[in-house]
């Protein structure tokens, strides 16, 4: 899953980087990890590798990294600091990656899913500029961000034996902090990722993609799921992913309470509702926590959950992908987003198909028709500009046929 939030207080960005970001439960080594820099923009500011309270802290506060100097020119109370995109692993990854002996090569794997995606953002990164007196977006596809990794999600209070605890879920997710700054022409501007946000769905597909692909070549078989995908191990069922998504079950609770339906109020409603994730105390040992919440089936499922893979019975093509996706956006529009339409290919075939195999497909064919609408390039058929022919064509002759009302 990807979730998308705007940071707009660079003190509150700063608070969040020291009692969030860089705090959570590493269960590898028993201690935090810092973040990492990314983007072509992290070089030319000279960024190292780990990333530091001093730089994450002028970079929140739009000023150079190493100076201190302002970067863009804009630098009011209310600007914005940054865009934070998290990037979220199935619940099954997480939990074969915390309870299984191949943790690392899974976060191996899904670090690699999120750099991808990332990197498809940065390439369409835009900033507002002016052409002619008339203001208008052009791409910078350069960026500077620091990327987070966590393995838990935030602690659920729990009472057993009348004794009170919190205690957290696997959860391996990435926060990636791009900060309000990119290079054009020269100069500093603040970043635009409007166009990003309205085909978020083709991002979040790059990373379930990658991510499902690299699993199947490590030996894991990936099962696809009404909404996404998982890995397959027999003995793993839905029941025990749920058992490990306490955190959004009692989310789910409240919003049906509360009568909220939509994502959005839901999402919103979970960020007012979490707890802090220094309520989990040190002394409890999660990964004895989450393993009495199995049966010796469960567990036995869940380490050895590699080698079971077997050959796909239905392998999507290419084709079949893009055909599909052409149906399902094409049956009540007349254009689609080409992004939101690859990154609907893409959801249809995960753990067998890449970015690559349906752009070559789609950009193959013939019958398709290509413009830019604002910020987007859209994309129709031959097919849909015949058809609203015929329409428009139907509409004129009837014209002036019958008696007015």
């Amino acid at each position: 899953m990807l979730t998308i939030h705007i940071n707009k207080n660079a003190t509150g960005l700063v608070r969040y980087f020291t009692n969030s970001l860089s705090k959570d439960d590493y269960f590898f080594s028993g201690k935090s990890i810092p973040g990492r820099w990314h983007g072509i923009l992290a070089q030319s500011l000279g960024l190292s590798e780990k990333v530091s309270q001093k730089d994450f802290n002028n970079l929140a506060h739009n000023r150079h990294p190493h100076t201190g100097k302002k970067l863009t020119i804009r630098n009011a109370a209310e600007r914005r600091t940054s865009i934070e995109y998290t990037f979220s692993a199935p619940k099954s990854v997480s939990l074969v990656m915390a309870l299984s002996p191949d943790g690392k090569e899974i976060l191996n794997a899904h670090r690699r899913a999120v750099r991808k995606a990332m990197q498809a953002i940065e390439m369409d990164m835009q900033t507002q500029t002016r052409i002619n007196g008339r203001k208008t977006y052009a791409r910078t596809g350069n960026i500077v961000y620091a990327r987070f990794d966590h393995f838990t999600s935030r602690p659920v209070k729990e009472v057993q034996n009348d004794l009170v605890r919190f205690t957290s879920d696997p959860n391996l997710h990435s926060h990636c902090v791009v900060f309000n700054c990119t290079q054009y022409r020269g100069r500093y501007q603040a970043i635009e990722g409007s166009s990003i946000h309205r085909v978020a769905g083709y991002y979040e597909a790059i990373y379930h993609s990658q991510l499902s692909k690299a699993l199947q070549k490590l030996g894991y078989e990936i099962l696809r799921t009404k909404d996404r995908w998982e890995v397959r191990s027999p003995g793993l069922t839905r029941a025990t992913l749920e058992n490990f998504s306490r955190r959004t079950i009692e989310i789910e609770k409240l919003a049906k309470k509360l009568g909220i339906v939509d994502p959005k109020k839901k999402a919103a409603l979970g960020a007012k509702t979490r707890l802090n994730k220094s309520k989990t105390h040190d002394h409890v040992d999660l990964k004895r926590v989450w393993r009495n919440r199995l049966t010796a089936i469960e567990l036995k499922a869940i380490q050895a959950a590699k080698g079971h893979l077997r050959p796909p019975v239905h392998i999507l093509t290419p084709q079949k992908a893009i055909d599909r996706a052409l149906a399902h956006h094409l049956e009540r529009q007349s254009a689609v987003p080409v992004k939101k339409l690859l990154g609907y290919a893409l959801s249809l075939s995960y753990g067998s198909l890449t970015l690559n195999d349906v752009q070559k497909e789609l950009y193959a064919r013939s019958n398709i028709l290509t413009a830019q609408r604002g910020h987007l390039h859209y994309l129709t058929t031959k097919e849909m500009v015949r058809a609203e022919d015929r329409m428009i064509e139907f509409a004129s002759l009837g014209k002036g046929t019958v008696k007015p009302i």
